[in-house]
């Protein structure tokens, strides 16, 4: 395989010390050259520059940049700030506390071609429950359109294009977007995105863990009507149509700009548009389901969103 493309790895930590050198580690072990380690760094209040530190000197073979926030950021306004300083024809994200596989850059770049995104299956280990899964489990929906309503790749399974460069700069002007639903919908959006079913890194899940999250239980009458709920819930609607506001002016193709422009309307009678639209697409949007299932869960699709996005996807 030619090496040629260079591929920087973007790394946000804070008060990371507890993982970080095993996350480096694996990192310089890369089977495909990494071009540069970008560390931005939160303001931890711990050990985590001296251990960066000292993998500067134990792995050589990494360049690794180690950067500093003069204020903390939060998690997605550092990793965006982070991709700008990025020199890498692409651009893979990375956790502080997880683990990647030798093989997760040259398998992504093997694969990657015209696309603006690559991303992978990922194995979780979590050490406050015996558990162990996947993620995702199955093969999931590239289309444009489901990547819009469900921006669902995780930052640490992507690898992708530093064309979406511009795109990021331009939204991060007025306002921040969660940093791994906004790549993996501007790239879904433009040139597509690719899958490879293989598990390329061990997902840690932790209490501590920024992205730790306990999951309630709701059954699936009560997660609807939530979603209605939500639609007439104005607070909510206006986080819906701000975000998708910041994507009008961007060429994505014509479905999406069509979705784009009835949800950045904020009524309740442009999102049921776009509720009828998806009920129309459903056995594109939901081919593994039939009948009254598929039928539900396509319609409700953008009041999913407003429930389930609307709340945490716009970052001050």
């Amino acid at each position: 395989m030619k090496f040629s493309a260079k591929v920087s790895v973007v790394m946000c930590t804070y008060n990371g010390a507890r993982f970080i050198e095993e996350q480096i580690a694996s990192i310089a072990q890369q089977t495909y050259p990494i071009y540069e380690l970008i560390i931005q760094d939160d303001c931890s209040t711990d050990d985590t520059d001296i251990i960066v530190e000292c993998c500067k000197k134990r792995y050589p073979n990494c360049p690794i940049s180690f950067l500093r926030n003069e204020k903390q950021l939060g998690y997605t306004r550092n990793f965006l700030t982070a991709y700008l300083k990025a020199g890498g024809d692409y651009i893979a994200s990375c956790d502080q506390d997880d683990i990647w596989s030798p093989r997760k850059i040259e398998i992504l770049m093997q694969n990657i071609g015209e696309k603006w995104m690559m991303f992978h299956r990922s194995i979780i280990f979590d050490e406050t429950q015996p558990r162990k899964g996947f993620r995702p489990i199955s093969m999931p929906n590239l289309s444009p359109l489901y990547i819009l309503l469900r921006p669902q790749i995780a930052g640490h399974q992507q690898l992708f294009s530093r064309q979406l460069i511009p795109y990021i700069q331009d939204i991060l002007k007025t306002q921040s977007v969660t940093y791994d639903y906004l790549t993996c919908t501007l790239a879904a959006c433009m040139k597509g995105v690719g899958y490879v079913e293989e598990d390329l890194v061990r997902w840690r899940r932790y209490e501590g863990a920024t992205t730790y999250v306990m999951q309630g239980e709701n059954g699936k009458i009560a997660g609807y009507l939530q979603a209605i709920q939500a639609l007439f819930d104005s607070t909510r609607r206006k986080e819906t149509y701000v975000y998708f506001s910041l994507y009008l002016s961007f060429p994505f193709e014509k479905e999406s700009s069509w979705v784009v422009s009835q949800m950045s309307k904020g009524s309740i009678g442009s999102i049921l548009r776009v509720c009828f639209r998806c009920f129309a697409l459903r056995k594109m949007l939901y081919p593994e389901v039939s009948g009254i299932a598929q039928m539900a869960r396509a319609f409700f699709m953008p009041l999913f969103f407003i429930r389930d996005y609307g709340r945490f996807i716009l970052k001050k």
